[in-house]
């Protein structure tokens, strides 16, 4: 299962710096990349994204990671019989939360522009330890499909630090 990494760079007053746009249109690519073998094999995509919200990001940070995340789903059609999305964000192993959920029991009012204009706005930040790998537990319990889909779970992050090694988490 391919996952897709970032490092959260400081701007001044929340803009994000020249290469740091550089660097969001880069992952952008390589997200889009990722995303489009994986529909070569399935036409059912779920995709979850680990949004990092520890201490180590800060507050503008964090919310240029829910913005990279906004632009990489303003792309996709988001609907249960294609893509479902899931947002959880992480700080320290008492705050893994599931913010957005179209995954386990999707409704009718869960669609793309629900998740992009209200959903993920109302996110707010929490800031914290850094647990990566409960995040990618989280990730690993999400709901399934009944039928057989592609599971995707980015990870935006201020790095590797934190409490336990996501490698050790089995999907």
């Amino acid at each position: 299962m391919p996952t897709l990494s970032s490092s959260s760079s400081s701007s001044s007053a929340g803009n994000l710096s020249e290469s740091a746009e550089r660097k969001v249109e880069r992952l952008g690519l390589a997200f889009k990349r990722n995303v489009r073998v994986l529909r070569e094999k399935s036409s059912c995509l779920d995709l979850v994204f680990l949004v990092d919200e520890s201490s180590s990001v800060g507050a503008n940070n964090f919310l240029s990671e829910l913005h990279f995340v906004r632009k990489m789903l303003s792309d996709f059609p988001v609907a249960p019989e294609d893509t479902r999305v899931a947002l959880v964000t992480f700080s320290s192993k008492t705050h893994v939360v599931t913010r957005v959920d179209h995954i386990s029991a999707p409704k009718s009012h869960q669609h793309k522009c629900s998740l992009l204009n209200q959903e993920i706005p109302a996110i707010n930040y929490r800031g914290g330890g850094t647990y990566t790998k409960g995040a990618f537990q989280r990730a690993a319990r999400s709901g399934r499909r009944a039928v057989a889909a592609s599971p995707f779970r980015p990870l935006v992050s201020s790095g590797p630090q934190g409490f336990g090694s996501p490698s050790s988490v089995k999907f």
